[in-house]
């Protein structure tokens, strides 16, 4: 998995963010595209008044802002009471009994482990101690004038939830958040979160003056010395509003930040207050969904008592474990297996969402063992380490500071050397490795013997990618990227693991759900959603990997392009023919090579005869025994060697395809999605057509290798639109059109449609040179449409090697169209911008 340079995409949707979400805003051409065409097109504007036009936009906000928190959330919204709300919160450990039935069921072939439910822990706040200390808490009222505005609540609310804090008499030496209090905040985040600046913060110092300090939800040594007050970090924040949907949203906003500023961290938790009603609520956000305490009324002792509860719960937290931290980092550092350390440089990107897979790719750098020791290696014979675990200390009883552009905070606590967190669960491999061993998946060629011990040292730097795939998806990037390490067009595998806690259980948000007889009666609709089939169970997975990339935007010129997206189509194909089909090429997944690798492979291919004519190359999608279909296949891979002979320069890989946490194993696929079709998979602004229909229609859909190819076209459309060195030169009608590839399918489509109309226009030299490409790529694939959808969709799926010998023809023919289109015009092409 190479890592995500800077993408350059304004996408707002959940299911757009997957892969072209920037982390900095200021860099994004979006803006500096839509700020120029509304420069341009000023005398255009109707004329509105202000108050029509600020009524308009704060509608359209709000429904936008509810269907994002609808997507995100999909129906995973439940409510539990207050008890089960403890026992989620509290410290716990797995019971015997589960550790015994996850070594004996863990499943080997698909890399997946059990995930505990609740009831598979012993929860320290069950136990008696914990609850005679309950049974002395004393009764905090809770003054609040009826019918007061939401301004009004803030006081009387932040004295109820310190004076129920300190209720609690754990000793605070023991205390995770030994120094936890709420303020009012009426200033900004320094984060500039305009949107998520909660008005009611929860704080680790209790020595501030209200109004005399500022809030961020990151690291707060970042903004130390912006002025003289001192800036703090937000570990809760408090929602109020008397709407229940707009609370909703609001508290949705500050679990989005905190999961920015965190986002391994299991959970984040929100307070809800409806002022109007006196209703609170525990809101525990996670990668899958929305776990929430019932209302409870702060106006009645047993509302009052149940929060108490619930902060008495949070309040037994004694370590990172309980706070809901992976312990293999503390955001600054991280221990892997094989006795490797590493320092985290840099964040080089992250997708921002509440929920769903929250990829984040950073840089990091081998730490060197101190006094001498030996480097760490990698290899897969000293993984299986029952070590001390990583020592977070009590880090000044603060959580983890997570890095963003290498800034730390001060007094960072510091791994034990010379040892490894037993923090890494199930890794990908083969199917003998342990609970706890991990996979080392180097090229042969530079690997050296692992009964010789001459394994080699971890590379200066590498790229760590951590995801929170589907359960279903959970095994499927670590199999695949295991498979397919170091091929031409794709990334150099290095080390992957399903992260644990140091108590060994996975990382996994399943005990946060209801068990099944409970889910259809802990279902909460606020939003109006339907229950979902199945608990969206998310496992935290991590790969590193050689290779550091950058967006395609950042290509040099026309020619440079096409040599990424043909690097990367070999790639894909090189996966196809390893059993693999990716399901998600995209402007964040197909990236060029900061250094070019040296790779002859395709250079050095069997001789073949001269490339046919177009007329004599076509598909043929006839139900054709096994010899015969094996002896097609042949001829195409003849077809594309003879063609990438004569385009030539394949000496070296530019480019690759990554991240395949929405990949699918070939094996039984054509038969198993026939007779059950699965959900869209994709980043839409690059779906094919037919996937965005089946969207606008919500129906099922079954991906082909046609759709990955679309991809890889709408990809090619985004980039040179958007390209860097391009921009000086585009015109408002090029500006528009890459805006209006975000859009639905008919403004993307009638975009793609009108780059060809040069005469209307004086195009960019980047437009003007990737015009023809597009222009006969599109048509090309078009006449494949027609094809696959007049003929594969009328067939009976065929058994064994048969049933998929239609995908190998599209993915060969569909790759070699595209190399005979650079062949006939790589000389205009090559057009320096």
């Amino acid at each position: 998995m190479a890592s995500y340079g800077p993408t350059n995409s304004s996408s707002a949707s959940p299911i757009e963010l997957r892969g072209i979400t920037t982390k900095k805003l200021e860099d994004n051409p979006a803006n500096e595209l839509e700020s120029d065409i509304a420069g341009e097109s000023e005398d255009n504007t109707m004329n509105e008044t202000e108050d029509e036009m600020t009524d308009e936009t704060e509608d359209d906000t709000a429904d936008e802002t509810e269907d994002d928190i609808t997507d995100e959330l999909e129906g995973q919204v439940f409510q539990f009471d207050s008890e089960k709300i403890c026992s989620m919160l509290s410290p716990k450990r797995l019971t015997a009994e589960w550790k015994a039935k996850m070594e004996s069921n863990r499943d080997l072939t698909e890399n997946k482990c059990e995930h505990p439910l609740l009831t598979d822990f012993t929860c320290l706040y069950d136990t008696p101690t914990v609850h005679n200390a309950l049974q002395e808490l004393s009764d905090v009222p809770f003054d609040y004038p009826p019918f007061a505005n939401e301004r009004a609540s803030y006081e009387p609310l932040c004295k109820f939830l310190n004076s129920s804090i300190a209720e609690c008499n754990s000793p605070k030496s023991e205390r995770w958040f030994s120094r936890l209090r709420f303020y009012i905040n009426d200033k900004p985040t320094r984060d500039a979160m305009d949107t998520a600046s909660p008005d009611i913060v929860g704080l680790n110092d209790e020595s501030l003056d209200h109004g005399n300090f500022h809030c961020t939800w990151g690291d707060p040594n970042r903004h130390s010395e912006i002025e003289s007050c001192s800036t703090h970090r937000i570990h809760f924040s408090v929602g109020i509003d008397s709407m229940p949907r707009d609370l909703l949203r609001k508290c949705t906003s500050y679990a989005r930040a905190g999961r920015s500023a965190a986002p391994e961290r299991l959970w984040r938790i929100v307070f809800s207050f409806d002022q109007d009603a006196n209703l609170f609520r525990f809101l525990i956000f996670h990668n899958g969904g929305l776990s929430a305490s019932q209302a409870m009324n702060l106006k009645e002792v047993e509302g009052r008592k149940q929060v108490q509860q619930m902060l008495f719960a949070m309040i037994l937290w004694q370590d990172a474990e309980d706070a809901g931290y992976p312990c293999f980092t503390n955001g600054s550092e991280m221990a892997l297996p094989g006795n490797i350390f590493a320092t985290i440089q840099e964040t080089l990107w992250y997708s921002t969402s509440t929920c769903g897979r929250g990829t984040h790719v950073l840089r990091a750098s081998f730490d060197p063992a101190p006094h001498g020791a030996p480097s760490p290696q990698l290899t897969t014979e000293d993984s299986h380490v029952q070590a001390e675990r990583i020592d977070y200390g009590r880090f000044h009883n603060e959580p983890p500071t997570w890095v963003d552009g290498c800034t730390t905070e001060s007094d960072r606590i510091r791994f034990k050397k010379h040892y490894v967190s037993c923090c890494c669960g199930h890794s990908s491999g083969t199917s003998d490795l342990g609970p706890r061993e991990s996979s080392s998946t180097m090229d042969p060629a530079e690997q050296g013997s692992p009964t010789s011990g001459e394994n080699p040292t971890i590379p200066a730097e590498f790229i760590v990618k951590m995801a929170s795939p589907t359960r279903t998806q959970e095994g499927c990037e670590m199999q695949a990227l295991s498979a397919c390490s170091g091929l031409f067009g794709l990334p150099t595998l290095l080390l992957c693991f399903q992260a644990a806690f140091k108590s060994g259980r996975p990382v996994s948000n399943t005990f946060l759900f209801p068990v099944e007889d409970d889910r259809a009666a802990c279902h909460w609709t606020p939003f109006g959603t339907s229950l979902p089939e199945a608990d969206d169970v998310r496992p935290l997975i991590v790969i590193i990997s050689l290779e550091e990339g950058v967006s395609l935007e950042l290509c040099e010129d026309a020619w440079d392009l096409c040599e990424c997206i043909l690097h990367g189509l070999l790639g894909w194909l090189k996966a196809y023919e390893m059993g693999w089909i990716h399901r998600d090429p995209s402007i964040g997944n197909i990236l060029k090579l900061k250094c070019a690798r040296p790779d002859s492979s395709f250079t050095s291919l069997c001789s073949a005869p001269p490339s046919s004519s177009e007329d004599n190359l076509s598909l043929h999608f006839a139900s054709l025994p096994a010899e015969e279909a094996e002896q097609k296949l042949s001829q195409l891979r003849q077809e594309l060697a003879a063609s990438l002979r004569q385009l030539g320069g394949l000496h070296e890989c530019k480019a690759i395809v990554c991240d395949f946490d929405l990949s699918a194993k070939l094996e039984g696929y054509l038969q198993r999605d026939r007779e059950k079709p699965r959900e869209v998979f994709g980043t839409v602004e690059f779906m094919s057509t037919e996937m965005r229909d089946a969207i606008q229609d919500d129906c099922q859909y079954f991906n082909t290798p046609l759709d990955d190819l679309w991809a890889f076209f709408h990809t090619t459309t985004w980039a040179t639109l958007s390209n860097i060195k391009n921009r000086p030169f585009a015109s408002i009608q090029e500006k528009n059109w890459w805006i209006q590839l975000q859009g639905d399918v008919n403004n993307r489509d009638g975009a793609i449609s009108r780059m060809g109309n040069h005469w209307k226009f004086q195009p960019s030299p980047m437009v003007k040179t990737m015009g023809i490409v597009i222009s006969k790529w599109r048509a090309k694939l078009s006449e494949m449409q027609d094809a696959w959808r007049n003929n594969f969709y009328l067939q009976q799926p065929r058994e064994g090697k048969e049933s998929l010998f239609d995908f190998g023809q599209i993915a060969y023919y569909g790759v070699i169209q595209f190399v005979r289109i650079l062949v006939l015009h790589k000389d205009e092409l090559r057009v320096d911008l």
